[in-house]
């Protein structure tokens, strides 16, 4: 993560920013502030803008969190992500991966695309989270939540810098514009 790779305790993060042309990279569990999350974690009053957060090889790719892995809850609230590119497999914009709650309240999303670059059946991308399992018991909640000139699918590209504004998205069966796959066996 770009800030906490793992944490397994209750952690806070609040008032940050990761600021123009960031990039934050991973071989899996890679999110703009924590990579993987096994504990409660509340993300408050913080923005991300013109960043690239991915995965060149593997999986759980998240604007905030790479991966969400408790059986808790992640809080976050008043949080912005403006012109943030997402790439990688399971990729979302709060989560790449999400396995416990999330309470999500004023967050804006601008111009935030979420990307797969797998045609595969592992394609899994949302504005919200890209994969959750329902049997889980996962609640995602929240109020306020806006999207403003944001996108998110399948392109065929290799890497983030391949991600112009031209570039044509395709919707696949396991992308969706707030959760790309539920599953619930």
């Amino acid at each position: 993560g770009g800030i906490i790779g793992y944490h397994n305790t209750k952690l806070t993060i609040s008032d940050v920013k990761l600021d123009k042309k960031s990039a934050i990279s991973g071989r899996q569990y890679t999110g703009g502030f924590v990579g993987y999350s096994g504990g409660h974690v509340e993300i408050e009053d913080c923005q991300i803008e013109e960043t690239d957060i991915y995965s060149s090889s593997n999986n759980w790719v998240g604007g905030l969190i790479g991966c969400f892995f408790a059986k808790d809850t992640a809080v976050i609230k008043n949080c912005q992500e403006k012109d943030v590119n997402i790439l990688g497999r399971y990729v979302g914009g709060l989560t790449g991966s999400n396995r416990g709650n999330i309470q999500a309240s004023n967050m804006e999303f601008i111009g935030t695309r979420v990307v797969t670059k797998y045609a595969d059946a592992s394609n899994s991308a949302g504005l919200l989270t890209g994969y959750t399992e329902a049997k889980n018991n996962v609640v995602v909640s929240g109020y306020n939540i806006l999207a403003s000139s944001c996108k998110v699918g399948y392109v065929k590209v290799s890497d983030v810098e391949s991600l112009t504004p031209t570039v044509k998205f395709e919707l696949k069966p396991k992308t969706g514009l707030w959760v790309g796959e539920n599953r619930t066996n």
